[in-house]
């Protein structure tokens, strides 16, 4: 038997319902992740090189409103991951634990988790392939941009678990 004590009760919202609310946390979890981003000194470059792995001959014109596009799709489809994870292995958590009696343990090691994820992702792959070509300082400016990206996930992480519970309080569903 499962006890549920998530304070906004996100596990007993039917899972269409979950999968809405990640959309709109995924959102705004990524607009969250883009003020360190703007902060710290390789701004949109992170942006504009997950764009050039999905889309590698971009026109100059279209790259701030691209880049933005991918971000955006990106920090949503990451929230969807992360609250189907969360649907899949409802059966193995018998209790919720919450921090500050607002967000359950299980959803921030989620956030972590999806937070570790896409930095290994980008950190691994996406960015040895496609930083070289768009680059010409790339061997200099890869730790910069990897530990910029790294801190905007934790951000991102941080957010999206906060933000859905917060979204469950504040939406009548």
């Amino acid at each position: 038997m499962s006890v549920v004590a998530h304070a906004a009760g996100a596990e007993l919202r039917p899972v269409p319902v979950r999968l809405a609310v990640a959309v709109l946390a995924g959102f705004g979890a990524a607009a969250v992740a883009n003020f360190p981003m703007s902060a710290l000194p390789e701004g949109e470059v992170p942006k504009e090189i997950a764009l050039a792995a999905v889309w590698p001959d971009v026109p100059e014109s279209v790259v701030p409103v691209a880049g933005h596009t991918v971000h955006y799709l990106a920090g949503i489809l990451v929230a969807i991951g992360i609250e189907l994870a969360l649907v899949a292995t409802a059966g193995l958590r018998g209790v919720e634990l919450l921090v500050f009696g607002w967000v359950s343990v299980s959803r921030l090691a989620a956030g972590v988790g999806a937070a570790a994820f896409v930095t290994i992702l980008f950190g691994a792959v996406v960015l040895p392939r496609v930083g070289p070509g768009r680059l010409a300082d790339y061997a200099e400016r890869a730790g910069s941009i990897r530990l910029q990206w790294t801190v905007s996930a934790a951000v991102y992480g941080l957010a999206v678990a906060l933000l859905v519970p917060a979204l469950y309080v504040l939406i009548p569903v």
